[in-house]
């Protein structure tokens, strides 16, 4: 079974993230410092993710509170969402590989 790949903008909209920010979290995770994962490969200088682990990211994320800045009730829905419409995206990256 092949294995799905995401590019960094496909990761950006997934995280819901901009794709510099994408950098700045595989900078820190190869300094030991996030738990973002490392990319499978590196093609032709383009960067690609194995879609499993993104997805088990974006899941382990959802343990974590979003910051406590603001209305927290509103700042739960916004991660909540955020979380539904990232679930989507690899939903239909799923029924594309189908």
């Amino acid at each position: 079974m092949e294995q799905r790949v995401l590019l960094i903008s496909e990761v950006a909209i997934l995280l819901r993230i901009a794709p510099v920010t994408v950098y700045r979290h595989l900078a820190q995770s190869r300094q030991g410092i996030g738990l973002f994962p490392l990319p499978i490969s590196a093609n032709g200088g383009k960067l690609r993710w194995n879609a499993d682990d993104i997805e088990r990211y974006i899941q382990s994320q959802s343990n974590i509170a979003p910051p406590n800045v603001g209305n927290p009730v509103q700042l739960k829905k916004t991660f909540e969402q955020r979380q539904i419409a990232a679930q989507r995206v690899l939903d239909r990256h799923r029924k594309q590989k189908i």
